[in-house]
């Protein structure tokens, strides 16, 4: 198993939540992932992510995600460090 399928078996288990689950089979080795609107992640809330094929082809799929407050504002900032220099 190379590095992407290890990844993506990993990417999968977080997908068996969603609405659906098979969603993370859309997912190829060169596709590039953007999360939409990535300033109103909130806990418990879904986000959408969108898949950008070699193609130019954009697909949107929703996914559930497992941040706390505390990693959503790290997230926001950068990064944990960037919190605590902010603070």
């Amino acid at each position: 198993m190379n590095f992407f399928d290890s990844l993506k078996d990993k990417v999968s288990q977080t997908f068996k939540g969603n609405p659906n689950k098979d969603d993370y089979e859309l997912i190829e080795q060169d596709d590039k992932l953007t999360i939409e609107d990535p300033s109103n992640i909130e806990p418990d809330k879904q986000v959408i992510v969108n898949i950008e094929k070699s193609d130019g082809k954009i697909l949107s799929i929703v996914t559930n995600h497992s941040l706390s407050d505390e990693q959503i504002t790290w997230f926001k900032a950068g990064s944990a460090l960037n919190y605590i220099k902010s603070s």
